[in-house]
């Protein structure tokens, strides 16, 4: 869904989430009760995490439909208002890629879609490459994994301001999981292989190939 232009959004089609001041410890989030399925139901106050350290509540945390990082205790947004129309509000706020991952994946949980899905995945890549965490690194690919299987043919919008005004695009989102894979640096991102071929060996054996000329994901035959 085409949303306006933000912050978030423009750093995102650069494939990079902007990490914060760490003088930001804490968000108010705050919901109403919504009877079920509506994505948090009471004000939450909680410190909002500035480390690089994860822990996996469960091992599917995070991907496709997997709920249960709505039930982590260091979840600081599993009872807040996390829908389509607050996520990118509060990750304009977020402090940290650990902050990132808690509020991508409780929109997953909350609303699987591919949006919701790579951004969970970048974050974790951004985890990992800030920290080191092998939890993120091995989670980021299954994550990006999810977005090929799960959601192909999926997008999320990136706006541009242009002499004519604002314009808003679409993004392949199985082309960003490609680039990240293949040329992470480009991001400021680690790479999650040993090398570009390896990265371009684990796609294929996922049953995926990446044009490294047009930077095009596409099922293999």
């Amino acid at each position: 869904m085409a949303y306006a232009v933000n912050e978030l959004a423009q750093i995102a089609a650069l494939r990079a989430f902007r990490v914060l001041s760490a003088c930001v410890l804490a968000v108010l989030v705050a919901g109403c009760p919504t009877g079920g399925g509506g994505g948090g139901d009471e004000v939450n106050e909680r410190p909002l995490p500035l480390d690089s350290a994860l822990n996996l509540y469960c091992p599917d945390v995070g991907i496709a439909g997997e709920t249960c990082i709505l039930d982590d205790p260091e979840n600081p947004y599993a009872r807040s208002v996390v829908n389509d129309t607050t996520k990118f509000e509060l990750a304009a706020d977020s402090p940290s890629a650990k902050s990132d991952f808690y509020l991508w994946g409780t929109a997953q949980a909350r609303s699987p879609r591919g949006e919701n899905q790579y951004f969970t995945a970048l974050a974790l890549h951004t985890l990992y490459t800030q920290g080191g965490s092998e939890n993120a690194r091995e989670q980021a690919k299954r994550a990006y994994r999810s977005v090929l299987d799960n959601y192909f043919g999926s997008v999320t919008f990136f706006s541009f301001s242009t002499p004519e005004g604002d314009l808003t695009l679409p993004q392949d989102l199985k082309n960003l999981v490609g680039d990240n894979f293949y040329d992470p640096g480009s991001a400021n991102l680690a790479q999650l292989y040993q090398n570009r071929d390896r990265a371009l060996e684990a796609l294929g054996e996922w049953g995926y190939v990446y044009d490294v000329d047009t930077g095009l994901v596409s099922r293999a035959l």
